[in-house]
């Protein structure tokens, strides 16, 4: 086993494209796909399931994975050593980007700017896709909402894998519409008459993370529109009759006073953070805890 292949290993695994991969590491797909396949040889295991659909991560893969992002990051311990000033590295998985997200991570960016060497990312991803990079090294935190049914079902998983699932809120899950919407005119608010209007569906799928929400008939499945972006998506509704659906708004937000947020009733979620059992946590990664907790507290107190 050669440093180089587990370096290949882990490009395959962020970009899930021996393509990408190749491109992202400057050498040729041909050599990326042999040391893959020598490695796998190697090991007596397959790593990558390879699909005419695509690459993904077997769970044998999973787990070597894990140890292979570990050594990298050793790797990058020793080289540090000699520096001066540490190397500052954070990579955030997140579910959803809401602005508690982005005005921590913007203050955090803020603090570290003048470091010699700084990586810190911030990335959406599926509730499974966060805590398979936590439990790769690929990311040092996760952030999900889970409700009731998959916070109970997700507690063996964590253990399993050695991490850590920290519950440090429940939140309500709201409708959201523009301000002047038909349906505010009627008290109370007739959530029954949200299926004749369209629902707008964001990064996180509302309709597969929280198929409870979707099981009460407040979205019509033949009236969705879909974005991948937070701006985009509060454009349409302030917009149009169309509503979207997510948990409570920050302060800070844009267009707060242009909308209304109105509870669902029965319907909580969980704001989780997953983190890696008995890992040192870097002095950026405990900065980033205090700044998300300092803005959730100015949700908290709406």
């Amino acid at each position: 086993m050669k440093f180089r292949q587990l370096e290949y290993a882990l490009a395959v695994s962020r970009t899930l494209s021996f393509s990408k991969a190749a491109k992202e590491l400057y050498v040729s797909q041909p050599n990326i796909s042999f040391a893959i396949n020598s490695l796998e040889d190697e090991l007596g295991i397959q790593i990558f399931k390879r699909t005419n659909h695509g690459i993904t991560i077997t769970p044998e893969g999973l787990s070597f994975l894990e140890h292979a992002n570990n050594i990298m990051s050793e790797f990058e311990k020793i080289g540090a050593i000699t520096e001066k000033e540490p190397y500052r590295k954070l990579s955030i998985g997140c579910m959803f980007n809401h602005t508690l997200v982005s005005q921590a991570f913007a203050k955090l960016c803020k603090e570290f700017q003048n470091s010699s060497k700084l990586d810190f990312s911030v990335s959406t991803g599926s509730s499974s896709e966060i805590i398979d990079n936590v439990y790769m090294g690929k990311s040092q935190l996760g952030i999900i909402l889970m409700n009731r049914t998959t916070l109970d079902s997700y507690i063996n998983t964590m253990t399993n894998k050695n991490l850590i699932l920290d519950v440090i809120s429940s939140m309500h899950m709201n409708v959201n519409v523009r301000k002047g919407h038909p349906l505010l005119e009627k008290q109370p608010f007739p959530f029954d008459k949200l299926h004749n209007y369209p629902f707008v569906n964001y990064r996180f799928n509302v309709m597969s993370d929280f198929p409870d929400i979707f099981s009460i008939g407040l979205v019509n499945p033949e009236k969705i529109i879909n974005v991948s972006e937070r701006e985009t998506r509060s454009q349409i509704v302030i917009s149009t009759d169309a509503f979207s659906i997510g948990c409570t708004f920050h302060p800070d937000m844009k267009a707060i006073d242009k909308m209304v947020s109105i509870p669902i009733p029965s319907v909580e979620v969980f704001l989780t953070l997953i983190l890696k059992k008995d890992h040192s946590r870097s002095e950026e990664l405990h900065r980033f805890l205090e700044l998300f907790k300092q803005e959730l507290s100015k949700i908290n107190s709406l």
